[in-house]
């Protein structure tokens, strides 16, 4: 069984690169489309759900580009709704393409902004720290090859936000009139969440219908793969809801997603095991030339090759909690 794209439209657009049209998921739900910097993906996928008073709730905002603000107000405003009537904004997790237009949503309508706890936690130390650059010299990473890499890490950050709700797993959003249910599903962030409403489950970059999201990307946890792999649980437990992911196309056959997800970690965790089995004192450097790379080792350069070399350094940790 495959992927079943839940609207034609929407599914031609994300093939093409480019933005879909406003779509309902019905019960008075909608989908918009905020585009990317860079790509792919192309576009956010932000949710709004009227209450039952008319007014707005936004899930995710979409990175802060110009006109972006001024496409999702065009956006709403499509479908007999209004950005001066947005009560709250939840954002699924910390990153720019889902946080980035909260402030200024904020500024317009006075929503209130709700992450969950530890992403605050995350923000904030962001906000206190900066990003934290690894030892690079403890990964092995050829020496001529440390100042760029700083600079890479050091430039992706969040934006700067206090949130003014904290949410916490199993709480019901304030949203009159509806019964949306908060899933703490940490792994790609620390205080990444889903959303569930009936039969709708709405995750963020936890699942996606054609990429698979990174791990460990902001926040802190001991071992984020574990995080994400016990959250891929949580969410299959649900059974076959609607999906509406943070990019790309809403879908049905969650199961299918958790299982390819699942095992794509898994068979690079297990392909990472297998070279430190070969080579125990083996470097994060060492370890990450020898793993298969779509594209290759030697493709990777900027922000693709850091991120190779955390994400396999997370893998090996996970692996060294296994033993």
């Amino acid at each position: 069984m495959t992927l079943r794209p839940f609207d034609a439209a929407q599914f031609a657009a994300h093939e093409a690169g480019e933005l879909p049209a406003a779509l309902p998921l019905g019960e008075g739900r909608w989908a918009f489309a905020l585009p990317l910097p860079v790509g792919p993906p192309a576009y956010t996928l932000v949710y709004a759900f009227p209450d039952a008073a008319a007014n707005v709730h936004l899930l995710d905002t979409g990175w802060d580009l110009p006109g972006s603000l001024e496409l999702l107000s065009h956006g709403l405003s499509s479908v007999g709704l209004s950005l001066d009537r947005v009560e709250s904004v939840t954002a699924t997790h910390l990153h720019s393409d889902h946080l980035g237009l909260a402030a200024r949503i904020r500024e317009a309508s006075g929503a209130r902004v709700q992450v969950h706890s530890a992403e605050q936690r995350g923000l904030d130390e962001f906000a206190q720290r900066g990003v934290t650059v690894p030892d690079l010299s403890a990964w092995g990473v050829p020496e001529q090859l440390h100042e760029s890499i700083a600079a890479i890490v050091g430039h992706t950050r969040p934006v700067e936000l206090t949130a003014d709700v904290m949410l916490e797993h199993g709480q019901r959003l304030d949203i009159p009139g509806r019964d949306v249910r908060v899933l703490h599903t940490p792994g790609h962030t620390a205080g990444s969440i889903c959303l569930v409403e009936g039969d709708v489950v709405f995750t963020g970059d936890l699942v996606l219908p054609t990429i698979f999201p990174g791990v460990g990307l902001g926040g802190d946890s001991a071992d984020p793969l574990a995080d994400y792999l016990h959250s891929l649980d949580l969410v299959e437990a649900l059974g076959d809801p609607l999906v509406a992911p943070g990019h790309g196309y809403v879908f049905r056959n969650l199961a299918e997603r958790v299982g390819a997800s699942r095992e794509h970690q898994l068979a690079r965790t297990r392909e990472v095991e297998s070279i430190q089995a070969r080579r125990p004192d083996a470097t994060v450097w060492e370890v990450a030339s020898q793993v298969t790379w779509t594209g290759g080792w030697a493709s990777l350069s900027g922000f693709h090759q850091a991120s190779a070399l955390s994400q396999t350094a997370m893998r090996m940790r996970y692996v060294e909690h296994q033993h």
